[in-house]
């Protein structure tokens, strides 16, 4: 496959590459800036001491993380004309980063300020510092600090996460990709160029710490203010339920095997990263960044469409559980290690001291107490886990997510379409949520309220 790769195509195509860079850099920065005003907003919301606005901020927290960002994506496309509210693709996209990563920042603002020990705002308090003299010089000092490598995080996240823009025909990165791939016929050119790509703008960020059916979907399609059809909309919408519920099926059956090998492999992974063999730990380490460094839209196009040159045939599951598989093992992977290199080193020589072996320390030492560390995480990782299998519909898998896409031409009412499905999702992830809210809750001692 590498032996007939075309270079001379890249150059010619390197133009619209470095088109289709600038924009995902714009679309991503805007919807950066965006998310942050949302995420500062909804967390002052959530610490604030009127109940009523701490609960409406939650239901717009647990609301997003509860539902995979290609759904909310689809649900505003094509739910947005449905209300007689024409917004240009590009405004969508920005629209629905801004409030799906500004959900997720206002939990990690919010974490920042509640790591603040209270006896620090006590002493304020007491040395007669007003509630702004509190905030701007002993909180927001210190929570800075927690919360930078964090958001960070979160910033890498949304430009990959721009690549789902793509699906809405936005000509960003993954779209250059897709338009190589239709245009000349080679998959391995377009989609590993998009990904060196990706790779570039994740590397410069770490320093600082489809289907063509999908794609070619017009809104103009969808009705547009007929708010008088909506109870007929809706019944033929109820008829469909048992559709819907097969296409849950699928997301599950995709999902779970997928978390069960990931957590396997990623558990063998992340021991060998924390410890000594050097060859091993930088391997996984590179295979790691590799993915995280990209999308997961680009992962399974190359999966689905590339692996066939080099010989190997997957059909759209088995396609969709081995990416899925690979993501899940390499965040995985990094819990465990973190979680691991959290036990004092004092533990370990203690076990040593005893006559531990190596197998010893680790089952009966340093696993026992990295558990506590790795459980919030993981579960989080599952949730993540089942949102992003919504984007194995784009190579025909008939899960939940594609099954709401293949209803609206027929029932064009976006908002009813992927609102039940966004409801789907969350009856999976949101208890999920909560038992990871539970887990985190158990090693949180002091909680902040602004």
């Amino acid at each position: 496959m590498l032996e007939a790769f075309n270079f001379r195509v890249i150059l010619e195509y390197l133009p619209l590459y470095v088109q289709c860079f600038a924009a995902t850099l714009w679309l991503s920065g805007v919807s950066l800036v965006g998310a942050l005003l949302v995420g500062i907003l909804a967390c002052a919301l959530r610490l604030s001491r009127w109940g009523i606005f701490s609960r409406l901020a939650g239901v717009y927290i647990e609301s997003i993380r509860s539902t995979p960002l290609l759904a909310q994506l689809y649900f505003f496309y094509f739910g947005l004309p449905s209300l007689g509210i024409q917004v240009t693709e590009e405004m969508t996209g920005i629209m629905v980063l801004t409030l799906n990563s500004g959900a997720y920042l206002a939990e990690i603002i919010r974490a920042g300020i509640q790591s603040i020990a209270f006896g620090q705002i006590e002493a304020g308090i007491s040395s007669g510092l007003n509630y702004y003299q509190r905030m701007r010089h002993i909180v927001l000092p210190q929570a800075l600090g927690v919360t930078i490598p964090p958001l960070l995080g979160q910033a890498i996240v949304l430009v990959k996460d721009s690549a789902l823009l793509s699906l809405i025909s936005i000509v960003e990165l993954t779209r250059a990709g897709q338009i190589l791939t239709s245009e000349r016929f080679m998959p391995a050119e377009g989609f590993l160029t998009t990904a060196v790509a990706y790779l570039i703008i994740y590397s410069s960020q770490c320093h600082l710490r489809l289907d063509a059916e999908a794609i070619d979907f017009s809104r103009s399609l969808l009705k547009t203010g007929e708010v008088i059809m909506w109870g007929f909309y809706f019944k033929q919408l109820i008829d469909t339920v048992p559709f819907f519920l097969k296409g849950l099926w699928i997301t599950v059956t995709v999902s779970f095997p997928s978390f069960m090998c990931g957590t396997a492999i990623g558990l063998a992974w992340g021991i060998i990263r924390a410890g000594r063999g050097k060859c091993l730990r930088q391997l996984i380490g590179m295979w790691v960044n590799l993915i995280r460094g990209t999308p997961f839209l680009v992962q399974i196009f190359i999966v689905f469409f590339i692996l066939p040159e080099a010989g190997i045939e997957l059909e759209a599951f088995p396609a969709a559980v081995l990416s899925l598989t690979n993501l899940a093992a390499c965040f995985i992977c990094e819990i465990v290690a973190g979680g691991i290199l959290a036990v004092p080193a004092g533990q370990s020589e203690a076990a040593t001291a005893s006559g531990l072996s190596a197998y010893q320390q680790l089952r009966y030492v340093i696993l026992p107490q990295a558990l506590r560390t790795i459980l919030p995480p993981l579960v989080g990782q599952y949730v993540l886990l089942i949102k992003d299998s919504s984007v194995v519909s784009v190579i025909g898998v008939v899960d939940v997510t594609r099954v709401g896409w293949l209803t609206v031409p027929r029932i064009p009412e976006g908002l009813m379409v992927f609102g039940l499905v966004g409801i789907l999702y969350a009856v999976i992830c949101y208890p999920l949520i909560r038992l990871s809210n539970s887990l985190e809750k158990r090693l949180t001692i002091e909680t902040t309220r602004l």
